[in-house]
């Protein structure tokens, strides 16, 4: 997988060399460089003639380009090659929707479909957002210090901050998923004396450290409480759950760290065995649906999927049809890139696999999987309905 950062003002045709800001890795040779910065230059001002949205997604035989213009003259650029996995093959007995042009009935590319634009995207995304919370705008570093300077902090910080947001996609590219794509925040519903605890113990912190501006809560990847905007918010959770998780590069531990662990522990370790508590019961609790409910608005992720032993897909599905999910989620929502998908509900039979239902409206998605036995079309609908009534009888979502 490539990064390139660019700015097409810098330099000419002659000086195509100075357009770059960054390119990982940086063992590229410079006229690869060169040709990757020309040909996403050639794709943004052809797209440019004809609509004024920015390019998203180019694909090639060999793989994909992935473009995010998150400043003015900036472009971040992701190059994935395809990545073999397993063919799916639904027919058209199989997939239906309720509009006609929702189902592609060609066997899906193995290749092509290994890794989706909405999970590539997400990770760009991610990639400038950690950049921006460590440096600040990148333009600003630009003006304010000059290129060369910026080119060198770039040199400096992104390798270090693509072993942390990249390191997962490059040991498995199979393990992203439609959590990946969504980019939710997983909420812990805590009661409201333990609410109230956790909200007095982060004033007591704060007003006993004022170098501490703001706090989040976390408990087991699920946010409990924030001081941060909803934006924020969603990074620091997704930096956090990268630093913790197992498969994640290890970091040593400056000493400022151990300093603030030192002061922070004595004030939060009471919360520690409560919110375990609290996860514990969500855990338990048997849940007869497998679903993934998510809301663009207020970024809120909802998922019974989980895995059923360790060190399998967190999702606890099999290849297909966590591809076909993925797919699911892009003919309903988008895939992640501008959003408002097409279609309002699609229903696939994904074989012996199953059935897989996504269901959208407004900035709302419902994503059910049903397996285990064999579903006739009445009864899939029936199931979803009662998955609706059950869990979410207070919220309007309707697929038809």
């Amino acid at each position: 997988m490539q990064l390139v950062i660019f700015d097409p003002r810098l330099g000419s045709e002659e000086t195509a060399e100075r357009k770059l800001l960054f390119y990982h890795p940086a063992s590229t040779p410079l006229d690869q460089r060169v040709k990757t910065v020309g040909l996403a230059e050639a794709v943004t001002n052809l797209l440019s003639s004809f609509t004024a949205h920015d390019p998203e997604a180019l694909h090639t035989q060999h793989g994909r380009q992935i473009f995010l213009q998150p400043e003015p003259n900036l472009w971040l650029v992701l190059l994935a090659p395809n990545q073999a996995s397993p063919a799916v093959k639904p027919t058209a007995a199989d997939a239906s929707a309720k509009d006609k042009d929702s189902a592609d009935l060609e066997t899906l590319p193995a290749a092509e479909e290994a890794l989706q634009d909405g999970t590539l995207m997400a990770l760009l995304r991610r990639v400038y957002a950690t950049l921006r919370m460590t440096c600040g705008p990148l333009s600003a570093i630009a003006e304010e210090r000059g290129v060369d300077e910026l080119r060198t902090l770039l040199g400096h910080v992104l390798p270090l901050l693509l072993k942390l947001v990249l390191s997962v996609v490059l040991e498995d590219p199979s393990r992203p998923d439609l959590l990946d794509m969504v980019e939710g925040m997983c909420f812990l519903p805590v009661d409201r004396r333990l609410y109230l605890r956790v909200h007095y113990l982060t004033n007591v912190l704060r007003s006993r450290h004022p170098c501490i501006q703001h706090v989040m809560v976390m408990h087991a990847e699920h946010l409990v409480w924030s001081s941060l905007t909803q934006a924020a918010t969603q990074l620091q959770q997704a930096v956090v759950t990268m630093l913790v998780d197992e498969s994640a590069p290890q970091w040593q531990q400056p000493v400022w760290y151990q300093q603030l662990a030192a002061l922070l522990v004595p004030e939060l370790q009471p919360l520690a065995p409560l919110l375990a508590e609290t996860q514990q019961r969500m855990t338990q609790l048997e849940e007869p649906y497998r679903f993934v409910y998510f809301n663009r608005h207020n970024l809120a992720l909802k998922s019974s999927m989980r895995a059923a032993k360790a060190g399998a897909q967190r999702m606890g599905l099999g290849a297909e049809v966590k591809l076909l999910l993925d797919r699911v989620h892009t003919d309903v929502a988008g895939g992640g890139l501008s959003g408002g998908g097409r279609l309002k509900e699609v229903v696939l039979h994904a074989g012996p696999a199953g059935w897989i239902v996504g269901r959208g409206g407004g900035s709302r998605g419902l994503y059910v999987v049903l397996d285990g036995r064999e579903y006739a079309w009445s009864e899939v609908l029936q199931e979803v309905q009662a998955l609706m009534q059950s869990h979410f009888s207070n919220i309007f979502l309707d697929g038809t």
